[in-house]
């Protein structure tokens, strides 16, 4: 390729996947035949991808090779997880004075007394045995506070579109912490969030410059997603005849790219997604249109055929 020719490192990647399968990485120059990029490859070229269907609950709990124990590898935690220890063994007195249990346990230890199989006071007794500095940090779990409440409640009890945040905030923060190139992967970020919170999840986290990203490469379905976009790095694909169609922005004429960032509002960005576009008047030309198409062709609606309306942006005498 040109660029190699003229000395500028790239390296190019490709994905392919079935339905329901996951992404497979492999080298897309020809003399690489296929090969996969593997898991040392990625961390050694900095590469994150954050698939749509990542579990955020298991990503931000102790697991192995969990993105938050990735942030807490680095680190021996060892006597303070032994003061937790220490804290539960010291604790269990309430518990071994509770009735039931006290009467529990002093029938099973007269019960091993008569069999011969213990002896002496408290034959019987709770420690804790086999917790692993593993095992103490999965017992841990991450409680957030929402913004509108003083309530703190564990992940599982918000939205998966919070977790997705807090997902992705915690690979930048783990990328940050290799203090290596990054280049990050999203797909559909905008999942169960709201368009609001979509376009501050691109703003500050995304597309900040304080992600320390090298590039940030994003698939998206959502219009508030492309609006926080600059429209030169926007690309349009889309299907014809079974093979995807790329279009990037940028290769747009001067005065398209006028149109996109005078009128570059949700109207507009919206139209991006459409196959059709569809220019009416006004508000009420919006709905008459709809109740006349319903009546037209009744089931089969201007969103089944991927058609937007929008209210013309522009006075007469500026067309």
């Amino acid at each position: 390729e040109e660029e190699f020719d003229q000395g500028e490192l790239v390296l190019r990647i490709k994905f392919r996947a079935e339905l329901d399968e996951v992404a497979k990485a492999v080298f897309a120059r020809p003399d690489a035949g296929g090969a996969r990029v593997s898991q040392d490859q990625k961390v050694r070229i900095g590469w994150y991808f954050v698939p749509a269907d990542l579990d955020p609950l298991k990503e931000l709990a102790f697991y192995t090779n969990s993105v938050f124990a990735k942030l807490f590898e680095q680190v021996d935690l060892s006597d303070e997880l032994n003061k937790i220890r220490e804290g539960i063994e010291d604790a269990k007195g309430g518990l071994m004075q509770e009735p039931h249990v006290a009467q529990t346990r002093e029938k099973l230890e007269d019960a091993s007394k008569d069999l011969g199989l213990v002896s002496g006071d408290d034959a019987l007794d709770f420690e804790v045995l086999d917790m692993s500095d593993r095992r103490v940090l999965q017992s841990l779990q991450l409680v957030a506070r929402g913004s509108r409440s003083d309530e703190r409640l564990p992940l599982r009890s918000h939205g998966r579109g919070v977790l997705r945040a807090l997902l992705i905030a915690a690979v930048l923060q783990h990328a940050r912490m290799r203090e290596g190139n990054l280049i990050l992967a999203v797909e559909e970020p905008e999942q169960n969030l709201e368009p609001i919170n979509q376009r501050l999840l691109a703003r500050s986290l995304l597309l900040s410059p304080k992600s320390d990203a090298a590039q940030t490469i994003v698939t998206t379905h959502s219009p508030a997603i492309a609006a926080a976009l600059p429209l030169e790095n926007v690309e349009l694909v889309r299907e014809f005849d079974a093979n995807p169609r790329i279009k990037p922005l940028r290769d747009a004429a001067p005065a398209e790219h006028k149109f996109f960032e005078r009128y570059g509002q949700r109207a507009v960005i919206d139209g991006l997604y459409a196959s059709t576009v569809l220019l009416v008047e006004g508000p009420a030309d919006v709905g008459a249109l709809r109740a006349l198409w319903a009546k037209a062709f009744p089931g089969d609606g201007l969103d089944e055929r991927r058609i937007e309306p929008e209210r013309q942006q522009v006075r007469i005498g500026e067309v």
